[in-house]
C-alpha cells in the first residue's frame, strides 16, 4: 500500500483489503480517530476513477444524516487517493446476525434506517453503489452506519465511461440491494425466541418487488419503502407496532422509526413522562405518523 497519505496518521490498524482499496483504522494530525480508506495507485491513476470521486465527494460532505459517517477528509497526495471518515461500529450486519436473532420490531426499525439512508443519498443526486451486509454496520442499540458510499460507483467509472451518467440506474440497482438485504433481515427471524411476532407476509411481498427493477410493482423510491414498510406496521402486525413504540434497548429510549417521524423535544430529565405513559404516547403518535406516510405514499403513487 503506498505511504504518501498514511504520513498524516497514526496507530494504523489494518481493517482488511479490498479491491482496489485498503482500510484503516487511524488517529489524524488533530488527534481524532478516524477510519481511513487508502486507494491504490493504479485505481487512483485512472482518470474516470478520479472525476467520479470528485463528483460524488462534493455532494457527500453535504449530506448530514445520522446513518452515513460523516467525511472527516478527503484529498489527492502524491497521485493517491484517501478518504477519511468518522468511526464507525466494529460489527457488519452480516456479523452481527451471526450471533444474535432479531425480532420482528427489530427488523423493522433497521429496514427503516437503511432506506432512510438510501433516499437521504438518492435525494441528493447520490448512489451508493455497491450495498451490502458488509456496508452496513451496526451498535450493539441498533443503531446502523451505511459505510463506503459511492465506492462501488468509483470502481465502476474505472472500467466504464458511461457509469457517470446512470445514477438513476444505480440508485435503482441500490434498491435491488436494499430488497436482498430486507431478505436477509426476514431470514434471520426465523425459529426467534426472542419475539412472539413473526415476519409480517407484506414483508415478503415487499422484497419480491424489490427483486426486479423492470417489475410495474418495483419501488420507485426509498421513501416508497418505508412508506410500505409503514403500511405492514398498521395492517398487518397488529400488537407489533406496540413494541415498535415502547422498545427500549440497551441505552435506547425508542425505536429509530419514531426518531425520524416525530424528533423528540429537548427536556430536561424532570420533565421526561413516566416509561410507561411515554411508551403509550409513542405508539400513539407512531400510529398517526405511519398513517400519514402510508397516505401519502398511496396519493403519490395514484398520480
Amino acid at each position: 500500500m503506498p505511504t504518501a497519505p498514511l504520513d498524516s496518521y497514526t496507530d494504523l490498524a489494518s481493517e482488511g483489503q479490498l479491491s482496489g482499496r485498503e482500510t484503516f483504522s487511524a488517529v489524524n494530525r488533530d488527534d481524532v480517530r478516524c477510519r481511513l480508506t487508502v486507494f491504490t495507485p493504479e485505481l487512483s491513476a485512472d482518470e474516470q476513477f478520479r472525476a467520479a470521486w470528485r463528483r460524488d465527494l462534493g455532494l457527500l460532505r453535504l449530506l448530514s444524516h445520522d446513518g452515513l459517517p460523516e467525511i472527516v477528509d478527503s484529498k489527492d497526495v502524491q497521485g493517491v487517493v484517501y478518504l477519511a471518515t468518522e468511526p464507525v461500529p466494529e460489527l457488519t450486519l452480516g456479523q452481527y446476525l451471526e450471533s444474535n436473532t432479531l425480532a420482528w420490531d427489530e427488523i423493522a426499525d433497521i429496514g427503516w434506517q437503511i432506506a432512510s439512508v438510501m433516499q437521504h443519498l438518492h435525494n441528493s443526486g447520490v448512489a451508493h453503489g455497491g450495498l451490502d451486509e458488509k456496508c452496513v454496520r451496526i451498535t450493539p442499540q441498533l443503531r446502523v452506519s451505511v459505510v463506503d458510499t459511492g465506492f462501488g460507483r468509483w470502481l465502476l467509472a474505472a472500467g466504464e465511461e458511461a457509469a457517470l451518467s446512470e445514477i438513476n440506474q444505480q440508485c435503482r440497482s441500490d434498491l435491488v440491494s436494499l430488497g436482498e438485504l430486507l431478505r436477509q433481515l426476514a431470514l434471520s427471524n426465523r425459529g426467534s425466541n426472542v419475539s412472539s411476532f413473526s415476519v409480517p407476509e407484506g414483508w415478503w411481498g415487499l422484497i419480491e418487488d424489490l427483486s426486479d427493477p423492470d417489475s410495474n410493482s418495483f419501488p420507485a423510491t426509498a421513501r416508497e419503502v418505508q412508506g410500505r414498510l409503514g403500511r405492514i406496521l398498521l395492517e398487518d402486525s397488529g400488537d407489533a407496532m406496540k413494541v415498535v413504540a415502547a422498545r427500549t434497548g440497551q441505552g435506547q429510549i425508542r425505536s429509530s422509526i419514531l426518531d425520524e417521524l416525530l424528533p423528540l423535544p429537548s427536556h430536561s430529565c424532570d420533565d421526561l413522562p413516566e416509561p410507561g405513559n411515554r411508551n403509550k404516547l409513542n405508539w400513539i403518535w407512531l400510529v398517526l405518523a405511519l398513517a400519514l406516510l402510508a397516505a401519502t405514499v398511496i396519493l403519490s403513487q395514484r398520480k
